[in-house]
């Protein structure tokens, strides 16, 4: 991993986020950190970082204005966390920074897990049918683990109150989803 700093960087301060790490974290870095961004995410950025010894994976919503509900990091580092030691294959959470002051935003510190992510038909073509079998296999595996949990002994938050509220809202909408009819008949 090359060195990288905030400009290469853009939403990953590599100076602040060692600062507020040796606070938190205080036996956690053995040594300044370098970064990258991990490039395919739909979403939310995610960033290896380094100190030369160990890696880990930073997690932040994307730059600019989001709804604070559409890339909650604090809700997903909870529920991450909640299904370590469920069967569930998560990675370790390590640490949550809710204080949009260290990098803009929240974000929260996690495991790096080595692994290929296959996004397209065409890379799992190239590694075979044997393969791909064995992959599809293991994500059917994890989806079945998950459903298994039960998300409130668990200690994850569920998701059913969010939901219902956009529900709720569509469900005020008329009959085939169009807007509202006014005086005069016009939509």
């Amino acid at each position: 991993m090359s060195d990288r700093n905030r400009e290469d960087l853009p939403g990953l301060d590599l100076d602040r986020l060692a600062a507020w790490l040796a606070e938190v974290e205080p036996d956690l870095l053995a040594g300044p950190l370098t970064g990258r961004l991990i490039a395919g995410g739909k979403s939310n950025l995610t960033y290896e970082i380094s100190d030369g010894r160990s890696a880990w994976i930073v997690r932040r919503p994307p730059l600019g204005h989001v709804l604070a509900t559409a890339h909650d990091m604090s809700r997903e580092y909870r529920v991450m966390t909640a299904l370590a030691g469920t069967g569930v294959p998560v990675p370790a959470t390590y640490t949550l920074c809710e204080d949009p002051d260290i990098l803009g935003a929240p974000f929260y510190l996690m495991e790096r897990v080595i692994g290929t992510p296959y996004r397209t038909a065409a890379e799992l073509a190239a590694i075979g049918a044997d393969r791909t079998r064995t992959i599809s296999t293991g994500m059917v595996y994890a989806l079945a683990a998950l459903h298994a949990v039960d998300p409130a002994a668990a200690g994850a938050i569920s998701p059913i109150p969010r939901r219902s509220a956009r529900l709720h809202g569509r469900a005020r909408l008329p009959r085939g989803g169009g807007l509202p009819r006014t005086d005069d008949g016009v939509r």
